[in-house]
């Protein structure tokens, strides 16, 4: 049997705009939604897209010192 501080358990859903959900089951088919999932996609492909960008930077910068002291 669960304890019964298990099921009043209060998560936040940070990727869903701090959403509060109460209890183990609740969070979990929270999880599984479509919103959190799509949510959780976007934070995701946001996240990869950033660091391309910071790589793209990091490159030309490398490639501009190198012109420059040639």
């Amino acid at each position: 049997m669960k304890d019964a501080r298990d099921l009043w358990t209060q998560f936040v859903c940070e990727a869903c705009g701090n959403r509060v959900l109460r209890g183990a089951h609740e969070w979990e088919q929270h999880k599984l939604g479509r919103g959190h999932k799509k949510r959780i996609l976007h934070l995701k492909k946001k996240a990869q897209n950033l660091y391309f960008i910071q790589l793209q930077r990091q490159s030309t910068a490398a490639m501009e010192e190198e012109t420059s002291t040639s």
